[in-house]
């Protein structure tokens, strides 16, 4: 399985707003992303499809986003939990059009 990884960090991360902010840097949300979920799951939900242009981190077909999360401790409990329930949002998304889910955490 062909992977991309990214590093999420969140032991500098006080609010769910940082959150947001910090997801944007690293995956290349669009300027008028909207730092809520349902804008979380429609950027996550482009990654194989670069032509929506909501996200500048792209995937092939069967390649998937490992998310590497560091940092974390019962205060970032409402951000993790968000990042977990839109992945899923995403990976079903994907399964319900055939495709594999595109997005794997390791912890």
């Amino acid at each position: 399985m062909k992977t991309q990884q990214i590093h999420i960090e969140l032991q500098n991360l006080a609010t769910i707003e940082d959150f947001h902010k910090h997801l944007k840097q690293k995956l290349g949300f669009p300027d008028f992303y909207g730092a809520n979920y349902p804008a979380l799951v429609d950027c996550l939900s482009s990654l194989r499809f670069p032509d929506d242009q909501m996200t500048t981190v792209t995937l092939e077909k069967e390649e998937v986003l490992v998310l590497e999360i560091q940092g974390m401790s019962y205060d970032k409990y409402a951000i993790l939990e968000l990042l977990v329930f839109a992945s899923q949002a995403v990976n079903e998304r994907q399964v319900s059009r055939g495709d594999s889910p595109c997005i794997l955490f390791s912890f």
